[in-house]
């Protein structure tokens, strides 16, 4: 509701199950749980753009969260905004994501470019010291 509200923008809103889906023209953002997303609900889909969601998970579930990314909306454009730094230094959530693990996990479906790296700011940036990244995952 806040995304729109703040865009002023009307939106409509429907309970699939335990997903709330809020649309308004031709954006769509789903509440819920991420792994309850089919394809059917959400298809076709344009691009991704994710602010938040890998760097919120460990190991084990990320690879989990790609697989069925890819399951839902396919190989399409990613726009994906992560950190990096010494996961040693912070147990997280935030997790630190290595460029060696975005090739792992988007290698075999996506060209990846890093269009920019800065340094951390905020609270993160007191703990540890690293980059925020961002990455645009292209499908071969």
């Amino acid at each position: 509701r806040e995304f729109f509200e703040d865009n002023h923008r009307a939106y409509e809103t429907t309970a699939i199950g335990p997903i709330m889906r809020y649309s308004s023209g031709d954006i769509t953002l789903y509440q819920g749980d991420f792994f309850g997303l089919t394809a059917d609900l959400i298809a076709p889909v344009g691009a991704i753009y994710d602010r938040a969601a890998l760097v919120a998970l460990k190991d084990g579930l990320r690879e989990r969260y790609v697989a069925h990314l890819l399951e839902i909306a396919g190989p399409v454009p990613q726009f994906l905004v992560a950190f990096e730094y010494d996961q040693s230094a912070m147990a997280g959530p935030p997790f630190s994501v290595p460029p060696a693990y975005v090739e792992a996990a988007y290698g075999a479906n996506h060209d990846k470019a890093e269009l920019d790296r800065v340094p951390l700011s905020g609270n993160l940036a007191q703990t540890v010291t690293g980059h925020e990244v961002a990455w645009a995952l292209r499908p071969v």
